[in-house]
């Protein structure tokens, strides 16, 4: 089977089957797709954390590779995290400092080629019947079984998950989406499972060390938006 993107992986598990809209809202979705195009770039080695001793960045900053990165896009991520901190640049990308919706436009990038390999269907409508709305729909299930399968056996399962899967439970655990997945389980149960994924010893420990910090982001990003959200009303 095709290795996709973490990026479409976890959209793939975000959005609902049937209707195709998301199951969080916008602002998780936005933190949690810069975050996981963040890591996308850690996983392919475009992106690595500085540490200690780098005699030109200082400690826990992420830092471009010589490695290509070919879609525009997440070349604009990689610019944009550069000897950053992966708060700072979670929140450049998709959260409340965004001045551009660039995760808004890398998700829509990332469904589109879903779509356009069968895995999604497009389907446009109205809200209210006044205001444009895109939703993507199922029409595929092999790729989602697939991957949604690789996340039961580490959430439910206690299987040891390889680098990619504990990348992916890490994000979905970090905008809750795991007892969405899993509603038969006990959520308490999910949840720490979810948790000690995230802070497991899987895989190379610059790429953990790289999940880590970008779920930390996320949830700093999603709070830091709803206190403005809050500030506003």
């Amino acid at each position: 089977m095709t290795r996709r993107p973490l990026t479409a992986e976890f959209l793939l598990l975000a959005l609902g089957d049937e209707d195709g809209r998301p199951r969080i809202d916008s602002t998780k979705l936005k933190a949690a797709v810069a975050g996981a195009a963040i890591v996308d770039l850690a996983l392919d080695g475009a992106l690595r954390l500085s540490e200690p001793g780098d005699p030109e960045h200082r400690p826990g900053r992420l830092v471009r590779t010589t490695r290509h990165v070919a879609d525009p896009l997440l070349a604009e991520v990689a610019r944009l995290s550069h000897d950053r901190k992966p708060k700072d640049a979670v929140g450049r990308i998709g959260g409340v400092s965004a001045w551009k919706d660039r995760a808004g436009s890398l998700k829509d990038a990332v469904l589109s080629d879903l779509a356009a390999q069968g895995v999604l269907s497009r389907e446009q409508g109205k809200v209210l019947g006044l205001f444009p709305r895109t939703s993507w729909p199922l029409a595929d299930p092999a790729v989602e079984r697939e991957v949604l399968g690789r996340v039961r056996a580490t959430v439910v399962g206690g299987v040891e998950p390889d680098e990619r899967t504990g990348a992916l439970v890490a994000l979905l655990h970090s905008v809750d989406l795991l007892p969405k997945l899993f509603p038969d389980e006990p959520k308490r149960e999910v949840r720490a499972r979810g948790k000690a994924v995230a802070d497991g010893d899987w895989g190379a420990e610059a790429v953990r060390k790289a999940v880590q910090d970008v779920q930390t982001a996320i949830t700093a990003s999603i709070v830091a938006s709803t206190v403005v959200a809050s500030g506003g009303s």
